[in-house]
C-alpha cells in the first residue's frame, strides 16, 4: 500500500514538473539546448529569435512559432518558384522550377499538419518536419549548382531543422504514460 502510494506522489510530482516547464517562459539556455542538435546551433537559435514572440513564449507556444516560422519560409520559397518559373524561358529550368512548386506544395501540407499536432499537444508525432526538410534537399538537387536560389532553399533546410529540434526536445521532455 506504501508503495502504491509513493507512486501516485512521485506520478503527481513529474506531471506537475512538467506542467511547470511546459508552462514557464523559453530560456536562452532552452534555445541553445535545442539547437545545440542542428547544423548550426547559432543560425537556429537566430531563426527562432527572429519571431519577437520566442521570447516570452512557453514550450507549447514555440512549438508553434517554430513551425509557423518554416511554413513562412516555404510560402516564400514558393512564391520565388513560381516566379522564376514564370519568367523562365529555358526548357530545362522551368522543369526544374516546376518540380521544386510540386516539392513545396507537398512540404506545405506537410507543415500545416505538423502545426495541426502541435496544436492538439502530440509533439511526438510530428515527423512531418523531417519530412519536409528532407523535400527542401530534394528541391535543391534538382537545381543547378548556380541556382539564385541556393540562400532560399537553405534557409528553408535550417528552419525546417530548427522546427524539428523544438518538437523533439519537447517531446523527450514529456514523461512516457
Amino acid at each position: 500500500m506504501g508503495c502504491h502510494h509513493l507512486t501516485q506522489i512521485l506520478l503527481t510530482f513529474s506531471a506537475a514538473a512538467l506542467m511547470i516547464s511546459l508552462s514557464s517562459a523559453v530560456t536562452q539556455n532552452i534555445l541553445y539546448t535545442i539547437c545545440s542538435q542542428t547544423q548550426s546551433e547559432e543560425i537556429c537559435v537566430r531563426i527562432l529569435e527572429s519571431d519577437p514572440n520566442t521570447k516570452s513564449s512557453t514550450l507549447p507556444q514555440l512549438s508553434l512559432i517554430s513551425i509557423n516560422l518554416t511554413r513562412e519560409q516555404a510560402n516564400k520559397n514558393y512564391k520565388i518558384f513560381r516566379d522564376l518559373q514564370a519568367n523562365t524561358t529555358a526548357g530545362s529550368l522551368r522543369r526544374s522550377y516546376g518540380k521544386c512548386l510540386r516539392i513545396y506544395k507537398q512540404m506545405i501540407d506537410k507543415i500545416n499538419d505538423a502545426y495541426q499536432l502541435s496544436q492538439l499537444g502530440r509533439y511526438e508525432d510530428i515527423h512531418q518536419l523531417g519530412q519536409a526538410q528532407t523535400l527542401a534537399y530534394n528541391c535543391e538537387n534538382g537545381l543547378p549548382s548556380n541556382s539564385t536560389t541556393a540562400a532560399d532553399t537553405e534557409s528553408m533546410i535550417l528552419t525546417c531543422e530548427a522546427a524539428a529540434s523544438v518538437n523533439l526536445y519537447i517531446a523527450s521532455s514529456i514523461p512516457e504514460s
